[in-house]
């Protein structure tokens, strides 16, 4: 029989954040979104602390922070993503038929014995604690939506690890209905209304009705916790129908000249991430705004295009966006954020002929971004970059006064260990 383990990474960002720095066992962390503006992750000491995600900006936090000797770190991503990438290369050898959820979750298809699950799953959260330095949670079960809630029932105990059967009654029982993975809130009031309150009042319910009232979606969840598979596992990544790449300002600009070093940046990033993943894009939407929160006349508009031919080549991204950007910029205005979209990808194999234009494909274009991408990926990202992007003091560059080093990406910030 095939069984569903979900493995999550536990305080991911913050887990990341410890493993190059054993001094901080045991003490309180958290990690700051872009310009550090709120708390995205808190270990389970700041936790219970009473700090909590997205709930404060950082800056009325922070003396209280200090004050409770809280270590703060501003958001690494990059680092992140190195780790991500490792747990998930691992979890692979376990099983080739795994689904990244997130960055720190993951869905995984098993065929083992009943009774093999629970060793199984305690000795991939070992391997993964000591070869990579990351504790995560073991939910099990027969459906993505049972394992969901086995995933959040694990975090609860020391063990981490938990089974849940369709018929665990008393489990379900305890197990609010608006907890339940697809539910959300809309359908969780509609159901307490009608008296379902817990996941266990779902799956007793009718499925005429739950179709009726709550759509396939409805009718899933209803499934789903009978032990019914009934949401596809994507072992296959979907293709990416967009790319975006958007920050605000270390400072609010105001010059259209600033404007375009920093629509330059975005489009380097996502020409490199587009390339990445083998896609081409069809078009490009340019956006800018001020910033909402200040006593001061406001602006904000977009504009979008499409590409002559579809493609991954960065300096046609920053052409046409720098066109569209001359379209929506208007002088007066102090400007908080600007970013880029691409939009309409497809695989480059699926990139359909033009009998006007030479294809991107096997263009000089496209020779010259792979060897770009050989340099910046070799050595570090930004050692090759567009004049456009401007040199020196970059417009775009975010607060990020408390990042910890890229250990695992630049070779200039791989720690040191000196011998006695």
């Amino acid at each position: 029989m095939n069984y569903i383990f979900l493995v999550d990474c536990n305080s991911f960002y913050a887990s990341c954040e410890m493993i190059f720095r054993p001094d901080l066992a045991g003490k309180p962390v958290v990690v700051l979104s872009n310009n550090d503006g709120f708390i995205i992750a808190a270990n389970s000491q700041a936790k219970s602390l009473g700090y909590k995600t997205i709930e404060k900006p950082f800056f009325m936090l922070e003396q209280q922070l200090i004050k409770d000797k809280v270590e703060i770190f501003s958001a690494n991503f990059e680092l992140y993503g190195a780790i991500s990438k490792r747990v998930m290369r691992l979890l692979s050898e376990l099983s080739n038929r795994i689904e990244v959820y997130s960055i720190d979750e993951a869905f995984l298809e098993v065929s083992f014995n009943e009774n093999q699950l629970l060793d199984i799953a305690f000795y991939l959260r070992k391997r993964i604690l000591d070869e990579i330095g990351v504790p995560v949670s073991v939910g099990i079960s027969m459906t993505k939506t049972l394992a969901k809630a086995a995933m959040e029932i694990a975090k609860k105990r020391r063990e981490g690890v938990f089974y849940l059967k369709p018929d665990q009654h008393d489990v379900l029982s305890s197990i609010p209905v608006n907890d339940v993975w697809g539910v959300g809130q809309k359908y969780g009031e509609k159901l307490i209304k009608k008296g379902v309150k817990t996941a266990l009042d779902l799956s007793r319910l009718q499925e005429l009705w739950a179709r009726e009232h709550m759509t396939v979606v409805g009718l899933r969840c209803v499934k789903e916790l009978n032990g019914v598979p009934c949401i596809k596992f994507d072992s296959v990544p979907q293709t990416r129908k967009t790319i975006q790449r958007s920050a605000s300002f270390g400072h609010l600009v105001f010059t259209l000249s600033d404007l375009k070093k920093a629509i330059s940046i975005h489009c380097e990033r996502a020409g490199e991430k587009l390339r990445e993943d083998k896609l081409l894009s069809l078009g490009i939407l340019v956006h800018i705004h001020t910033n909402p929160h200040l006593e001061e006349p406001q602006y904000g508009r977009s504009a979008a295009t499409n590409f002559a031919i579809p493609t991954a080549d960065t300096p046609t991204l920053i052409k046409y966006a720098h066109k569209l950007l001359e379209e929506v910029y208007l002088p007066g205005y102090r400007y908080l954020k600007t970013g880029v979209l691409l939009f309409d990808l497809i695989e480059e194999d699926m990139a359909p002929g033009n009998l006007f234009r030479q294809p991107y494909i096997d263009s000089k274009e496209q020779k010259l971004m792979n060897s770009l991408d050989a340099v910046n990926t070799g050595l570090e990202q930004g050692t090759l970059a567009f004049a456009s992007s401007g040199i020196g003091e970059n417009p775009n560059k975010m607060r990020q006064s408390k990042r910890s080093p890229r250990y695992l990406t630049r070779w200039s910030e791989i720690p040191e260990v000196k011998a006695k």
